[in-house]
This record gives structure tokens, sequence and C-alpha cells, in this order.
């Protein structure tokens, strides 16, 4: 989309309600919805204070995320996201980062379990399967063996597996008492950077394997 001008993203029809929409600007840009319906909404970007104004009406790009009702189904790891930054915007900064990590495991999880079904697996095959497996196993040879993505190819994997993941263990076994504001927000956009990372990674799989459009839209 270009900057300084607004775009219409339309939505797929199955979207039954809208929760929240939100908006994650690459660049030095802003940007907000308005419009907001089921079926779809409008991005509107403005420059920073102080910015150099020659970058108007050039392509910038805008990575969103939309929580909603589809058809009677949630999307659990979304919702984990959304509770993760509530509490960083509420000081507990021990909480959103436990949170933040769930939500990336909740949506392997899911995003393996979806794939194992269709393989044919079934359901307590796949619960005993993710049950035994470690999660740097899920990110990478689980998810690159069914969608060819794997988070050690993404930049975040680094300070995700060397802090985001340590953090969590060490919050889960009592260790890790405190956090730091820092911590909270470097946990938060390291598991938002690497979810895109499968998405966009799966949405290339899908359109390598016949999908007209893939999965995920982007303006």
């Amino acid at each position: 989309m270009k900057i300084g001008y607004t775009t219409h993203v339309e939505l797929p029809e199955n979207i039954k309600k809208i929760f929240k929409v939100m908006l994650f600007p690459i660049g030095n840009f802003l940007a907000g919805t308005v419009n907001i319906s089921n079926n779809g909404f409008d991005i509107f970007t403005s420059l920073n204070e102080g910015s150099d104004l020659s970058i108007v009406g050039e392509n910038g790009n805008i990575m969103f995320m939309v929580n909603y009702k589809g058809e009677d189904y949630e999307i659990p790891w979304l919702h984990m996201l959304q509770y993760a930054f509530d509490q960083l915007r509420s000081e507990e900064y021990l909480t959103s980062i436990l949170l933040s990590e769930v939500a990336l495991e909740t949506y392997v999880d899911s995003t393996l379990t979806n794939g194992y079904l269709e393989k044919g697996l079934d359901k307590d095959s796949i619960s005993r399967l993710l049950t035994s497996a470690e999660i740097p196993t899920k990110v990478n040879p689980l998810m690159n063996n069914l969608f060819e993505v794997k988070l050690a190819a993404a930049s975040s994997w680094p300070v995700w597996e060397r802090k985001v993941l340590k953090w969590r263990n060490e919050i889960v076994h009592g260790t890790k008492v405190t956090a730091t504001k820092e911590e909270a927000v470097e946990a938060y956009e390291v598991v938002v950077d690497s979810i895109f990372h499968f998405i966009e990674g799966f949405d290339k799989f899908l359109k390598k394997n016949g999908s007209s459009h893939g999965m995920f839209y982007r303006t």
C-alpha cells in the first residue's frame, strides 16, 4: 500500500464477527483502521512527527492480524497474544512473557494438529506425538516436514531460543520471579515475528501446492 493513502482490505466470507484488528507497519510510518465490518476494513497511514515527507506515496508494508469469529470457530493463539499484550500494558511482565510464549506454542500445536489430521492421523496419535515432542522439535523438524517452514530460518530464532524460551522455562519452574518491561516487549515482539514467519511460510506452501491465493492476506 502507498504511504499517506487509504487502502481497503477485503476479508473472507466465512468471517461472522470482528473483535479486533491489529496492525504492524514495517517502516517509519503510522497506521490505523476505520470502517471495520465483517466484509473488510480500511487502513490509513500517516507519518511520524519529523518524518521525511518524501516517503509519501512510496510503497509500505503492513502486516495485520484479525481477531474474529467465523462459523463458530475461534483462534486460541490469537486470544493468548491479546492477553499477553493486555498484561504488558498492565505491567504484569512475567505473565506477559509466559502468555506470549503460550501463544506461539498454541499456534504451532494447532497448526501441526490440522496438518496431521489432513494426513490421516487420528487425534489420539497426534495428541501423543505433540505431548512427547519438545517445542524446539515442533517449530523445526515437525513444522518443516509438514509445511516446509521452520523457525530456525527466521530472524527471530536466536532471540527466541536464547531468551524467550529460557525465560518461559524459568518462569514455569519458579527460578525467574521478576521481569522488566523491556524483556516483556522483546518476548511479545519475537513471538509475533515468529508467528508471522510461520504464517508466511504456510502461505507459500499452500500456493506451491495448488491454492490460488494461499491463506495470508496482505495489502
